[in-house]
């Protein structure tokens, strides 16, 4: 920024770090105020990218605080096709619980959409087997 350098891929690049450091840091004002600039740009490749990192840094993230990102999620971008994005970036990345969880809650928010509660229902039969055994940390 101070450079004064400026075009689609440094935006871009710089967008996606902040919104990695706000979920990182639990900085809620700024991960809103990224959330609110995605739903504004209604832009598929920023909006894909973020709601990737949404889940892919939940193994980094507390489970309350993951609850506030993805409430604040919804309020700002709730883009019905990534949320089970985002959960399944969760479950590849080793968070299966806060995948589990974005995806219960996925199933909730769009309660009259049939695919979202067997989507739903498909991750738990993957992944609460690993969660009872124990292995947390890894997803089959």
């Amino acid at each position: 920024k101070k450079l004064g350098l400026s075009n689609a891929r440094i935006d871009h690049t710089t967008h996606l770090g902040t919104v990695i450091v706000a979920l990182l840091e639990q900085d809620a004002k700024t991960l809103r105020e990224r959330l609110k600039f995605v739903a504004k740009e209604n832009d598929k490749r920023l909006r894909d990218d973020t709601a990737q990192w949404l889940g892919d840094t939940a193994r980094c993230l507390d489970a309350k605080w993951y609850d506030q990102v993805i409430q604040i999620w919804k309020e700002e971008v709730n883009y019905k096709p990534k949320w089970f994005w985002v959960a399944w970036r969760a479950a590849l990345n080793k968070a299966p619980q806060s995948a589990l969880a974005v995806a219960k809650r996925a199933a909730a928010e769009f309660k009259d959409d049939p695919s979202f509660t067997e989507e739903y229902e498909f991750m738990r039969q993957i992944l609460e087997p690993a969660l009872k055994a124990g292995s947390a940390k890894s997803m089959p």
